[in-house]
C-alpha cells in the first residue's frame, strides 16, 4: 500500500498462519503524510512462515503494538519501520522458531520489548533508534536474543535475569547517551557499553558467561561504568573487551617493548607495580597494586620524577595506549583504564619521559581486587 492520504488508518485483524502454511504482507508507505498502522497480533503455526514488508515514511503516523507467537520451527520476518512513534513488542518463541525484525526508527518513542521462549529459538532485532526514549527490554526462557545498535537519549531497564543458562543475549548500547541499568542473568551475555555511566549487574556465581565490551573511546570518556557480580580469576573468566579500532588514537595499544597489541595478541599482566619498576618486554597490561585516589593521582605516579616505570628497551616512541588495572585507596575494587602516553619522535625507555600522560577509566568492578584478575579477564578484539 502506498500513497494513502493524511489521516489514513491501516488496520490489521489477528493474523493466524496454520501449520506448514505461509503468509505475506507487502510494504506500507506514506511518505510525507500521517498514516497510522494498527496493533498487530500474529500466531504462526508449526513450520509455517510469515513475512511483513517495510513500514516507511510515516511522518506523523504511529505503528501499534506487535504481538507475536511462534510455534515450533515457525519463522517470522519483518521489514524496516520508520514512523513518528512505535509501540511495544511482545514475542513468544517455541523450539526451533525464529523471528527477525528489521531496523526501527522513531521520531518519538519506542515502546518496551518483552521476549520469551525456549532453548533453540532465536529472535533478532536490527538497529533501534528513537528521538525520544526507548522502553524496557525483558528476556525470559532459554532462547537466543540479539539487538543491534540502540540509539536514544535513554532506555528502560535491560533485564534478562529470567533467561536460562542455555540462552544467549547480545545488545549494543553504543548509541545510548544516558546511563543504562542492565541486570543480567545466567545466559551467555554480551553488552556493548553506551555513552553514559552504565550500571551492569551480573549474576554472582555464574562463571564465564558475561562480556562487557567497549567499542569506542567515546564510551570510555563519557562515564565510569559500574559492574557488580563480576567473576574474576582462572575459574571465572567474565571478560572486559576493548575494540582496538574504535579507540582511534595513533599508535593504538602497546606492550612494554613498544610493539602494537591487537586482537591477535595474548594479553600478559605486568608484575604488580607499587614503586619504581622495569616492565618485562611481553607485558601489555599494567597491574598496579597500590591504591590511588583518582585518575590524576595515577597519572602523577606514572610520570613521577625519575623512572617510576621503565621499559626493558628504549623502544617507546610516538603515542599510544596501555591497558591498566588498579585500585582505589580502599583496595577492594578494580578500575579498568586506558593510559595514553605521548613520547614524541624520540624513543624512550621510561614512561616518566612521556608528555601528556592521561588515564581514562572504563569501568569499576566492585568487590574484586586487581590481584584477583587474570589476563583472560581482559581482551582486545
Amino acid at each position: 500500500m502506498a500513497g494513502a492520504g493524511t489521516g489514513a488508518q491501516v488496520t490489521f485483524g489477528d493474523v493466524v498462519v496454520s501449520q506448514d502454511g505461509g503468509y505475506s504482507a507487502g510494504h506500507i508507505s506514506g511518505t510525507g503524510v500521517n498514516i497510522d498502522v494498527s496493533s498487530l497480533t500474529i500466531s504462526v503455526g508449526a513450520s509455517a512462515t510469515a513475512t511483513f514488508g517495510n513500514i516507511v515514511g510515516l511522518s506523523g503516523g504511529a505503528v501499534g503494538a506487535r504481538t507475536l507467537t511462534l510455534l515450533s520451527d515457525a519463522t517470522a520476518t519483518f521489514g524496516t519501520v520508520t514512523a513518528s512513534a512505535i509501540s511495544t513488542h511482545s514475542i513468544i518463541a517455541n523450539t526451533g522458531a525464529s523471528a527477525n525484525f528489521g531496523a526501527m526508527t522513531s521520531e518519538g518513542a519506542v515502546g518496551a520489548f518483552a521476549i520469551g521462549g525456549v532453548d533453540g529459538a532465536d529472535v533478532q532485532f536490527g538497529a533501534v533508534g528513537a528521538s525520544g526514549a526507548i522502553g524496557a527490554i525483558s528476556v525470559s526462557g532459554a532462547l537466543d536474543v540479539t539487538f543491534g545498535t540502540i540509539t536514544s537519549t535513554s532506555i528502560g531497564e535491560v533485564n534478562n535475569t529470567q533467561q536460562g543458562v542455555s540462552g544467549a543475549f547480545t545488545i549494543d548500547l553504543t548509541g545510548v547517551t544516558n546511563a543504562v541499568v542492565a541486570n543480567l542473568g545466567a545466559a551467555t551475555n554480551t553488552v556493548i557499553s553506551g555513552d553514559g555511566r552504565d550500571t551492569i549487574t551480573l549474576t554472582t556465581g555464574t562463571t564465564g558467561n558475561d562480556i562487557i565490551r567497549y567499542a569506542t573511546a567515546i564510551a570510555a570518556n563519557s562515564g565510569l561504568d559500574e559492574i557488580q557480580g563480576f567473576f574474576g580469576g582462572s575459574t571465572g573468566l567474565d571478560r572486559i573487551e576493548l575494540v582496538s579500532a574504535g579507540f582511534g588514537v595513533s599508535g593504538g595499544f602497546r606492550d612494554a617493548d613498544g610493539v602494537a597489541v591487537d586482537s591477535t595478541t595474548t594479553l600478559v599482566f605486568s608484575t604488580a607495580i607499587a614503586a619504581a619498576q622495569t616492565i618485562a618486554t611481553a607485558a601489555n597490561v599494567l597491574l598496579f597494586s597500590t591504591g590511588f585516589a583518582s585518575t590524576g593521582a595515577l597519572a602523577t605516579f606514572i610520570a613521577a620524577a625519575g623512572t617510576t616505570i621503565t621499559f626493558a628497551t628504549a623502544d617507546m616512541d610516538g603515542s599510544g595506549n596501555f591497558l591498566a588495572v588498579y585500585t582505589d585507596l580502599a583496595g577492594t575494587d578494580t578500575y579498568v583504564a586506558v593510559i595514553h602516553f605521548d613520547s614524541g619522535a624520540a624513543a624512550q625507555a621510561a614512561m616518566a619521559s612521556a608528555a601528556g600522560i592521561t588515564v581514562t577509566n572504563l569501568s569499576v568492578i566492585r568487590g574484586v581486587s586487581p590481584g584477583a584478575l587474570v589476563a583472560a579477564n581482559i581482551d582486545i578484539v
